[in-house]
């Protein structure tokens, strides 16, 4: 099987642009821009840089929510209550 080539920044353009519709299309559906949320358990260094990737990526569009739970044992709770 031959080898492909991929432009990684057409590629990520593309990407972009049929979210950037998928979510105009979205808001116009709902009324509101969508929301991303992530909740983190709070200790583990390679998930924290994961999510500052993340906003990163959402943060400029003011569509990005983060908690971080603390680690009790093995079970977290939220201050909801969810686990």
């Amino acid at each position: 099987m031959p080898a492909i080539l991929l432009d990684g920044k057409a590629l990520a353009q593309e990407v972009r642009a049929a979210a950037r519709q998928e979510i105009a299309d979205l808001t116009a559906e709902i009324g509101r821009p969508p929301t991303l949320a992530v909740i983190q358990v709070a200790g583990d260094p390679a998930s924290t840089r994961y999510v500052r990737s993340i906003e990163k990526c959402v943060l400029p569009r003011r569509a990005f929510s983060a908690r971080s739970l603390a680690r009790r044992g093995k079970q977290c709770r939220s201050a909801d209550g969810y686990r």
